[in-house]
Order: C-alpha cells, then sequence, then structure tokens
C-alpha cells in the first residue's frame, strides 16, 4: 500500500531545545479542534510523533523505496 504523508523536518545541527520547542508548538497546532477539523475535512489524518520515531520512518522509507527502484529495474531518464 502507498500512503502519501508529509512532515516538518530542521536543519541538521538544530539544537535539541529548539527542536523540543518545535514539536511542543506544532503539536499544539495538530490538537486544535479547528485545525484537526479542516485537516478531516480534506480528508487526511494527523500523526504525531516524536523526532526519532519520524527519522526512523524516513529510514524505512528510504530503505523501502530504494529496494523498489533497484527490484524494478527502474532507470533515470537523461
Amino acid at each position: 500500500m502507498i500512503e502519501g504523508w508529509s512532515g516538518i523536518i530542521a536543519p541538521v545541527g538544530t539544537p535539541p531545545d529548539v527542536v523540543a520547542r518545535l514539536q511542543r508548538d506544532i503539536n499544539k497546532l495538530f490538537l486544535a479542534p479547528e485545525f484537526k477539523e479542516t485537516v478531516v475535512k480534506q480528508g487526511a489524518d494527523i500523526t504525531g510523533t516524536s523526532p526519532e520515531a519520524f527519522a526512523a520512518f524516513l529510514r524505512a522509507e528510504a530503505d523501502k523505496w530504494s529496494r523498489v527502484i533497484k527490484t524494478s529495474g527502474i532507470q533515470l531518464n537523461q
């Protein structure tokens, strides 16, 4: 199954306290009833995770799609 997703990524080297504050503030927005209602009306769902869990998800996605590309023989047209 293929699902669409989006995420927010800070630059490498962003101080941990800044990452924590961003995560807290973004999660607060995501849980606001008005925001959540708007997202749900558009057919989406909000799933918040920790920065570590999102990093693990990104690594898993990169691994999965790398295997798909290699297995299928997809080539870049130049």
